[in-house]
Parts: C-alpha cells; sequence; structure tokens
C-alpha cells in the first residue's frame, strides 16, 4: 500500500497513486510518481548543527545575566587598586 497522494485528472482530488482508478469520480490513475533526491544525512546534520548553533548565539547575545538586587548601583572600580574585603582600617596612630 502506497501512501503517495497524486491529483486525480478528472476530480483532481488527491488519491492513492497505487490506485487504479479515482475512488471519488471513477477515472483512471494514470499519473506517474517522480521521486525527488532527498537531503542525504550529512546534509541533514550540517542543517541541524547551523540551527542549532544560530539558535544558542541568539539566546546568548540576549541573555543580560542575573537581575541585580533592588537598590544597586554599580560602583566603578579604580584602576589598580585590589577590590574591597569589607575590612575597617584602624588608622594610625603616632
Amino acid at each position: 500500500m502506497s501512501l503517495t497522494l497524486v491529483p486525480c485528472a478528472g476530480c483532481s482530488r488527491h488519491v492513492r497513486a497505487s490506485d487504479a482508478a479515482c475512488p471519488f469520480c471513477a477515472s483512471p490513475v494514470t499519473h506517474s510518481v517522480e521521486r525527488t533526491p532527498s537531503a542525504g544525512r550529512a546534509t541533514r546534520v550540517v542543517v541541524a548543527l547551523a540551527a542549532a548553533l544560530t539558535a544558542s548565539a541568539s539566546l546568548a547575545a540576549c541573555y543580560g545575566g542575573p537581575p541585580h538586587p533592588q537598590g544597586y548601583t554599580p560602583q566603578p572600580q579604580r584602576a589598580n587598586t585590589p577590590p574591597d574585603a569589607g575590612a575597617v582600617l584602624e588608622p594610625n596612630k603616632p
């Protein structure tokens, strides 16, 4: 049983290519089925890989990082200074 459908020459409805006559108008099915070359496995793999890379690149470009806490204002870091560890330094006493 073939699942390929072709248009009927008499009524233009789709019928199975394996049928001898159209079940709707009884016209003989004379349409020959042409096989189109399908894409090879390597081509499908390349297309899938390109789609995955495009999707991941677009998602990475849209990601802005985690949200900042409410009231957070970023402070620029001064050049050539270590980051603040949060320690309180005592003033030097002479």
